[in-house]
């Protein structure tokens, strides 16, 4: 296989002068592709999330700009000039949803048959659309389209058209509009999300783990870091009992001189 070829494969979407498409929809990419049909206008911008939803990997975001929160940064271990603190842009309320039902199943590109699919951002215009054929377990044909803007001219305003025909039958369609507020703040540190500012953490009783936020994972990482069989630091001292060099991945990672607990 050409190199070509090899940067084909792995390509989420075709570069044209003024249009990114996407002709195939790969759900392990989705997150990707969500940032490439982004759509901003300055004071405001969003993800390139479906409207209907999507149960597989994804990570909904609307963002207001200058809006963030400061949190004070953990290391597992530190050297001169780390950041005490770091800002995070924090997510703002979805007002992208909109559910799709048709006779009674959901549209979800996660579990729904789907073909005909089809996606791209006009950089020109600032419009971002979407295609695709919903074929329901029946064997119904329902063709539907969005197109998504932010307004330069209204910074304060976005808005959504979606079409609907149906392809040769008449059941049901049912759309569900949703502004959602609960929506996570992604710790790019662990890759995890984690509770808006004021929100609890969700509760274990129901079944639900808490988010794992960055501090709780490099707390966790500090614990391991204690309990290792060669190598292990002294706590008092932060420095590794054994003599060096020692053969421990820890040492191996972090030399001795250098080496603290957090």
């Amino acid at each position: 296989m050409s190199t070509t070829d090899k940067m084909s494969q792995h390509r989420v979407a075709t570069i044209e002068p003024w249009h990114i498409t996407e002709e195939q929809f790969r759900p392990e990419r989705n997150e990707i592709a969500e940032s490439l049909f982004s759509l901003v206008n300055e004071y405001m911008g969003t993800r390139g999330n479906f409207e209907e939803g999507f149960g597989g990997e994804t990570l909904c975001g609307c963002y207001i700009g200058g809006i963030y929160v400061k949190e004070q940064q953990a290391y597992p271990w530190k050297r001169k000039a780390f950041a005490d603190f770091v800002n995070s842009m924090v997510n703002t309320a979805n007002w992208l949803e909109i559910l799709v039902e048709v006779d009674g199943e959901s549209l979800d590109l996660s579990s729904s048959q789907v073909s005909e699919y089809r996606r791209s951002l006009d950089m020109r215009q600032g419009i971002l659309s979407r295609q695709l054929v919903f074929t329901r377990r029946s064997a119904d044909v329902t063709h539907l389209s969005w197109e998504r803007f932010v307004s330069h001219d209204d910074p304060h305003l976005g808005a959504i058209r979606l079409s609907v025909p149906a392809i040769g039958h008449s059941r049901p369609v049912k759309l569900a509009f949703a502004i959602d507020r609960q929506k996570e703040t992604r710790d790019h540190a662990t890759s995890r999300v984690r509770p808006p500012p004021g929100r609890a953490p969700m509760s274990s009783s129901s079944g639900i783990k808490e988010p794992i936020t960055a501090r709780r994972a490099i707390s966790f990482a500090g614990e391991l870091r204690t309990k290792a069989p060669m190598g292990t630091p002294n706590p008092s001292s932060g420095r590794c009992q054994k003599k060096w060099p020692c053969n421990s991945r820890l040492c191996r990672l972090f030399p001795t001189r250098g080496l603290k607990m957090p």
